[in-house]
């Protein structure tokens, strides 16, 4: 104590020696050995450019894009991206994403009701009629047996969960969703499924595809692709934003925003051809109504970017 005194009377100083030192590094005011310069470069050239930490403080995005580090796992039950970090494992190796797990839908009756409800919002909404007999079901095994007429199928099993599994079979329509999933996610597949089925029944497909050949004839499946998963998960967001459900919608469509995959470029096309309506009252122009409801062009443009 006699000590501290002493120093601090010769300082006339109002910190503690420790305080001092700690303050000074250690040293003698204005003699730091430390060169701070070559501290800051050396970090500059180890540390990565970004880091999740960084992007969650400055909110750049919620989502980053597909394939990208952040993403580094699939929902085996809703097919949407997800981080590992949140996963959880099922005893029979699969992984499921927070909201599957949260609320998934539990039984087959809560399907029906779901798929109900959304078959008749989907064609108010929307103002067209679905075609009668389509046999909607909620499966353990999403390609277990699947009939030779499959819709369009796509290539990614993520995106058969995401949009629903979607068939033909005796003149009538059949649509799986995967079993586990979220009441939202299972209402994104069950209306990307309607908007198949619609497409299906009512455009001219053959038209479609010997345009895409003429377009693109290196992979003219890449441009259907687009034109129509493009429009079933346009329909989707569309479907959640009527709903007032605007947290999903908008997490599904910065999502997409972000994503590589030929259906979301198409999304993308369609998002800017026909901006959302987030109020059922006002009127809005919607794809439904057009045989060819985009620029087909402009499609093929937004793929190669």
């Amino acid at each position: 104590m006699n000590n501290e005194r002493t120093i601090r009377n010769e300082n006339h100083s109002d910190t503690k020696p420790e305080q001092d030192f700690y303050l000074n590094l250690n040293t003698e005011k204005g003699q730091s050995d430390l060169s701070f310069e070559d501290v800051l470069e050396f970090l500059d050239r180890v540390l990565p450019e970004t880091n999740q930490m960084t992007e969650i403080r400055t909110r750049q995005s919620f989502y980053q894009a597909d394939g990208v580090d952040g993403y580094s796992g699939i929902c085996d039950f809703c097919g949407r991206p997800m981080k590992l970090a949140h996963a959880h494992h099922t005893q029979d190796g699969r992984i499921r994403c927070q909201d599957c797990s949260a609320s998934q839908v539990l039984s087959q009756e809560e399907f029906e009701k779901i798929y109900t409800e959304c078959r008749k919002n989907f064609q108010s909404f929307f103002g067209v009629q679905l075609t009668d007999g389509i046999k909607a079901q909620l499966t353990e095994s999403l390609f277990k047996d699947l009939p030779q007429s499959l819709i369009l199928p796509s290539k990614d099993s993520h995106l058969n969960r995401q949009m629903g599994l979607v068939f033909s079979a005796d003149g009538s329509f059949g649509i799986r969703i995967q079993a586990g999933i979220s009441r939202q996610a299972c209402i994104s597949a069950l209306i990307s499924s309607f908007a198949l089925i619609w497409v299906y029944l009512s455009w001219d497909l053959g038209r479609l595809i010997m345009l895409a050949q003429q377009l693109n004839p290196q992979d003219p499946q890449k441009m259907i692709d687009a034109l129509i998963g493009g429009f079933r998960l346009w329909s989707s967001v569309e479907y959640f934003y009527l709903m007032n459900e605007k947290s999903f919608a908008s997490k599904s469509d910065e999502m997409l925003c972000f994503s590589q995959t030929p259906e979301a470029a198409g999304y993308r096309l369609y998002r800017r051809t026909y901006p959302f309506r987030e109020n059922k009252r006002l009127a809005f122009k919607h794809p439904y109504f057009l045989r060819i409801p985009v620029d087909l062009n402009a499609l093929q443009q937004m793929l190669k970017d």
